[in-house]
């Protein structure tokens, strides 16, 4: 009974966000428990908590201890490997977690064909295709994203993708599709971590289909939504081009000598 409650309030502080005292709890779970599987379990949750806080090496510590009671499961054994992936990511590992996710599927293939398995496989393509685009390969990315948008994720997590879809078809050219993506980005909402991004690129491929007036709309609203997101020059010249596209010359120069400045 002990255990349970225990458990409950660790997740009750991972949802409240408050890591570091979530992964006091789930490691002293994983320390009490005999059941090899259920530590492994535990310890996916520390090594989680632990990248949340960008304690990056303590986590792939944590993993490395994951794995030795992993062993004699093929699938907990790919789950800790996947987490691995995830924080090689995150230390903007891109390549090395790539190789790593690519790996998972085709040594794992047989236990991420339905269930937790099939879960874990929906999860592999999402990374690998955000890897991609990130790498710049987005004819590589564009079909894996494609994939994932049909995953049943979370309506935060789809609207990510469609977002990633959206840059890969714009740097491909894909204007019309670009913009079908960035439009059902919007329906969904468009999570704070990459309003500057999706305004930039939504403006960039209106641009591109001459539709000027919303292109300077998103272009503005880009420079509202933060610092990050791309450099405040690429968005001055943009938008010193579409002003311009659309014959407002002072605001074309205005936004010119903008973008030589920043």
């Amino acid at each position: 009974m002990v255990m349970n409650t225990n458990c409950e309030q660790a997740r009750d502080l991972l949802n409240q966000a408050k890591f570091q005292e979530a992964s006091e709890c789930f490691s002293l779970l994983a320390a009490q428990s005999a059941d090899p599987l259920e530590k492994v379990s535990y310890l996916l949750e520390v090594a989680d908590c632990y990248r949340r806080l960008g304690r990056l090496e303590e986590a792939m510590d944590c993993l490395a201890t994951a794995k030795t009671f992993a062993v004699a499961d093929a699938l907990s054994y790919a789950q800790v490997e996947f987490v691995a992936a995830t924080v090689l990511i995150e230390q903007d590992k891109h390549e090395h977690g790539l190789k790593k996710l690519t790996s998972i599927l085709s040594e794992y293939s047989d236990q991420l064909e339905e269930g937790e398995g099939r879960e874990l496989y929906q999860e592999i393509q999402m990374q690998r295709g955000i890897s991609l685009m990130y790498l710049a390969r987005y004819e590589n990315a564009r079909p894996i994203l494609q994939e994932s948008v049909s995953f049943g994720f979370s309506d935060k997590v789809i609207s990510d993708l469609h977002c990633h879809l959206g840059r890969c078809d714009h740097e491909l050219g894909l204007y019309r599709e670009a913009k079908e993506q960035f439009e059902q980005c919007r329906a969904l909402g468009v999570n704070d971590e990459w309003q500057s991004t999706y305004h930039y690129y939504f403006g960039y491929t209106l641009y591109e289909l001459k539709d000027f007036a919303a292109a300077r709309r998103e272009l503005i609203l880009c420079l509202q939504s933060g610092a990050s997101g791309p450099p405040q020059s690429y968005v001055y010249r943009l938008l010193a081009a579409t002003c311009g596209k659309l014959g407002d010359r002072e605001e074309a120069r205005v936004y010119d000598k903008l973008a030589r400045s920043s």
